[in-house]
């Protein structure tokens, strides 16, 4: 049994997305939990076959050609030929569409409660217990405009503060969030990246870089000094592993982690032609499943971190002054809050029947060829015959 769609353990495709997603069975975080579906598929298929083999039958996968080997008495065959044909099947294509802003925490305070009150209403879906992305309330939304109630999972709010809690947004809630935040002149577009893949896979999307954080010194017997630079892989990594239930939900697992290098404060003492601070990798992470919609917006929030500035003020030339200089040079120490902000968006990418249209009048085209340059020849044979 040749397999069309789904991938036996040890094929040379499913080894190499073993090696892209750094586990065994492709999970987020690499704990297999949700981005090994397809590993776990290939699994219990041959489970499924063995499942229905006499004493006598044998199941061997066969990774060169992706086929399973099925050797059993003949009276088990159109059992087997039944269950293979049920799970190997094409899945469905998911388009994640992705948002992430970096913004800062008084833009969020913002959008909470300076709403302008022509946007007096937002559709809000969802059931989940939560005060993200905004403070004030853990209360799900009803269906009766401007109140609320915890046994309700769907619903028109007023906009305000103290009663608004969505994690979940319709198409028309995501853009007034999104047009709001990118208004704001502090607000870093980080990335907006749109990846295609298959229900049951991960994808991952990661703006990263190698910080360095720190010098490591070492020495050899005979006296050779060397030095080390320690680095660490910073920034944003986002997992998101679809599934598209028959219902035509989309169950999404999902991992995003921030990791950013702070500043120790210690400076850097091991070698001296180095200068600079010691710096300490912080990282933030959140892991969620949640179920939605084709086109519905999810919004994932809190991953918080403190941003330092330091700015000098001085006089010119006075400043410079021993010991009366001091008296003209002033620093200034500003702290800001930025939060992370991912929007993401899956959509279900159905295959069109248009494809048997073109394949026919491909063979049309085909078929006209000839019969056009038959009639060239009937037509220039008529004239010789004329002349």
């Amino acid at each position: 049994y040749r397999l069309k769609y789904i991938r036996v353990e040890g094929s040379r495709l499913q080894e190499e997305i073993k090696n892209i997603s750094g586990s065994a069975g492709g999970g987020i975080g690499g704990e297999g939990g949700g981005g090994g579906g397809g590993a776990k598929v290939e699994v219990h298929i041959k489970e499924a076959v063995e499942g229905v083999l006499s004493e006598y039958g044998k199941v061997i996968e066969e990774p060169s050609t992706n086929s399973l080997i099925v050797v059993d008495v003949p009276s088990r065959f159109p059992m087997i030929d039944k269950i293979i044909e049920s799970l190997d099947k094409p899945q469905s294509k998911v388009l994640i569409e992705a948002e992430i802003l970096d913004v800062s925490k008084t833009a969020i305070d913002k959008l909470g409660i300076n709403w302008p009150e022509t946007l007096a209403t937002l559709n809000v879906i969802g059931g989940r217990m939560t005060s993200f992305p905004f403070e004030g309330s853990k209360e799900n939304v009803s269906a009766n405009s401007s109140t609320l109630s915890i046994d309700s999972t769907y619903g028109t709010i007023e906009w305000s503060a103290n009663n608004f809690a969505p994690s979940i947004l319709t198409v028309l809630g995501a853009e007034l969030a999104l047009k709001f935040l990118k208004s704001q002149a502090d607000t870093k577009v980080l990335a907006r990246p749109k990846v295609l893949t298959l229900s049951g896979e991960t994808a991952e999307i990661k703006i990263t870089t190698d910080e360095a954080i720190g010098i490591t010194k070492s020495e050899d017997e005979q006296g050779n000094v060397e030095y080390t630079i320690e680095r660490e892989e910073t920034g944003t990594r986002l997992r998101v592993t679809p599934q598209v239930n028959p219902s035509g939900e989309i169950t999404l697992a999902i991992e995003a982690v921030q990791k950013v290098a702070k500043d120790s404060g210690f400076a850097t003492t091991a070698a001296a032609f180095v200068t600079g601070t010691i710096k300490n990798p912080e990282e933030r992470s959140t892991r969620t499943v949640v179920r939605l919609r084709d086109g519905e917006v999810l919004l994932i929030g809190g991953l918080i971190r403190k941003e330092t500035t330091k700015s000098t003020t001085r006089v010119p030339f006075i400043s410079e002054i021993p010991l009366l200089g001091s008296l003209f040079r002033g620093e200034d120490k500003n702290v800001k809050e930025r939060e992370l902000l991912i929007f993401i968006t899956p959509h279900i990418v159905r295959d069109f029947a248009s494809f048997p249209l073109k394949e026919k009048s491909v063979k049309m085209r085909e078929q006209s060829i000839p019969l056009s340059r038959e009639r060239i020849i009937t037509s220039f044979l008529d004239k010789f015959s004329n002349e």
